[in-house]
């Protein structure tokens, strides 16, 4: 099997037995027709992999994100820009794991993200991960957001973060 050309709806859930063996080969498939794509603990590293330039929604639910696999998320979202609904949850990170990032910097040119068409964006996890994503995204006015920012460990943190989140979206 080397295409599913008619397909559609790509949802992936992982099961330890099958995820190493059935992932890669799903990632080698041509995919034309891939609009909607739900992953769920399905590592960041094969994100980029599976998303295709139709994708008009993207679902990735909790999986564990670091520096690396944070830029390649950044990377492949430059990759849909037809995207209408992201939703990403970022649940298991803990707030310091970005120590040395700060949102008072401006990031560069080149990992900034335009999703013209995006019509919902759902976030969820500590403020941290979601201001540092928002940090990176040129977001349409009429924008739908939905927060649930964990708030946990250190409360002043995470209460100057997910400031920094709302006024954001503003």
């Amino acid at each position: 099997l080397n295409a599913a050309p008619l397909l559609t709806h790509l949802d992936l859930k992982s099961q330890r037995r099958w995820s190493r063996d059935c992932i890669p080969k799903l990632c080698s498939l041509d995919l034309p027709m891939l609009t909607s794509l739900t992953l769920t603990m399905i590592s960041f590293q094969f994100l980029h992999k599976l998303v295709r330039p139709t994708l008009r929604r993207l679902a990735v639910l909790p999986s564990s994100i670091d520096t690396d696999s944070f830029d390649l998320l950044l990377d492949t979202l430059k990759t849909v820009p037809v995207l209408e609904v992201l939703s990403l949850d970022f649940s298991s990170i803990h707030p310091y794991q970005y120590p040395d990032w700060s949102y008072n910097s401006l990031p560069s040119p080149d990992s900034i993200i335009s999703l013209p068409h995006l019509k919902i964006l759902q976030l969820r996890g500590n403020p941290m991960t979601i201001a540092r994503l928002l940090h990176h995204m040129v977001l349409p006015s009429s924008l739908k957001v939905t927060f649930d920012a964990q708030v946990a460990h250190d409360l002043y943190v995470c209460e100057e973060n997910s400031r920094y989140v709302l006024n954001t979206v503003k």
